[in-house]
């Protein structure tokens, strides 16, 4: 995803998708698909049963509805300002004062919001980038380099710089950055293989040599690599690491709007990154799991991913594949509550409902830009669960029953108009 794209755009193209269900399920076939213009080899697609892909309500509870609703939910402000709900017809903007809106809410020229966002978030990466470019920290200059992977020389500046760092953050940024080219320049020289060498305990490197190794038709390889996968003690995809090293170097004095409008942009530039999980749900499929061996490997995988892993993602998709492993029902109810109660929390921590552009709401998801690349998804959402005044049970509920609520009303908004 270049951030040269139209960022604002994007994002409210998201906000306003990801309420779909069915959508919703082609995000999570894409996002575990590894690298989506790289297809599965035609044998390995005609070997699985037709029970071997994930149902839909499996995609639904495996998905990382955090991270998808941190965009859908800052998308979401540029169209439903819920002013004009108790009769007014203006909305407080931050840094824009009293906008117009409408009867049913939205701005009467939502374009000059969205031109000003994009001109926010690009002054504010302006600034940015020449500071992070010229940090003593190597893993600040790697993450200036990844946020202009669209020019080859940046892209390039970064894969020579992978060759020769011990740190395994750095190599995944490269990665990264070279994931739709990896055939080209300096990026040829990377593989999976050493990424998992700089990070043997993780996880997720296994999971990209099986992504790797499944890609070429490698059944031994593929055999390996899930195997070391489940021996790891670590499940730490380094999903909003990216976001955090740059809004934490943010000058202090920085505006809130642009503040804002710089972390919906990098979220969403984080949210384009394939993860590694399409590989485990092939591995790890209904009829492949009744071997014994299989099984051991795929509850061990699901273990790791569930408890170890750091976004709401892991502990979703580590569920659904500790429950085809044959985990106690019981398990996987508890871990499901604890996924939707989650989820539910993490809206409190990113918008504020009654004034989703207010300069408070906007400081709100800017904070969590931050805290997101320190704690990591699920630490955030934990330690707002532990502060909430509802317990698990009722803020699960809240979510199922918000999340039927979306899917009803797409049938007659959002789905209609995007059929036509």
């Amino acid at each position: 995803m270049s951030l040269e794209d139209e960022p604002s755009n994007r994002v409210r193209w998201l906000g306003a998708a990801l309420i779909l269900l069915a959508l919703a399920a082609l995000i999570w076939q894409a996002s575990e698909a590894g690298r989506v213009d790289e297809p599965p080899p035609p044998a390995v697609v005609e070997a699985e049963a037709p029970e071997a892909r994930p149902s839909l309500n499996e995609m639904l509870a495996s998905v990382n509805t955090a991270k998808l609703g941190v965009l859908a939910a800052s998308a979401s402000a540029w169209g439903a300002p819920g002013a004009s709900a108790a009769g007014q017809d203006e909305v407080e903007v931050c840094g824009m004062g009293r906008v117009k809106v409408d009867a049913s809410g939205e701005p009467v020229n939502s374009e000059l919001i969205t031109q000003a966002s994009e001109k926010a978030s690009q002054a504010a990466l302006d600034r940015l980038l020449p500071q992070m470019s010229g940090s003593s920290d190597e893993l600040t200059r790697s993450a200036a380099l990844l946020l202009q992977m669209e020019a080859p020389e940046s892209r390039d500046a970064l894969a020579r710089m992978a060759l020769t760092t011990q740190s395994p953050d750095v190599y995944l940024f490269a990665l990264r950055a070279c994931a739709r080219g990896r055939d080209s320049g300096v990026c040829r020289m990377l593989s999976a293989d050493q990424l998992a060498r700089l990070d043997p305990n993780n996880i997720f490197p296994w999971l990209e040599v099986a992504t790797d190794a499944r890609a070429r038709g490698d059944t031994a390889a593929l055999a390996e690599a899930m195997y070391r996968a489940s021996l790891s003690n670590r499940a730490d995809v380094q999903w909003g690491k990216l976001t955090g090293i740059a809004m934490a170097r943010l000058p202090t004095d920085t505006p809130e709007f642009e503040r804002w409008a710089l972390a919906v942009r990098l979220i969403g530039t984080e949210a384009a990154f394939s993860m590694p999980y399409f590989v485990v749900s092939q591995y790890c499929s209904v009829t492949d799991v009744r071997d014994s061996n299989r099984q051991q490997i795929c509850s061990a995988v699901a273990e790791v991913l569930s408890s170890k892993g750091t976004n709401l993602m892991d502990l979703g998709f580590g569920t659904t594949i500790g429950q085809r492993a044959g985990w106690p029902a019981e398990r996987v109810a508890a871990l499901r509550e604890e996924h939707d109660a989650l989820s539910q929390v993490s809206s409190s921590i990113t918008t504020d409902a009654a004034r989703p552009l207010s300069c408070a709401a906007l400081q709100k998801l800017a904070r969590y830009a931050v805290d997101l690349g320190r704690y990591g998804e699920l630490g955030v959402t934990r330690r707002a669960l532990k502060q909430s005044p509802d317990n698990v049970a009722s803020l699960a509920r809240r979510y199922r029953e918000a999340t039927i609520k979306r899917i009803a009303d797409s049938a007659s908004g959002p789905a209609s108009a995007t059929s036509q």
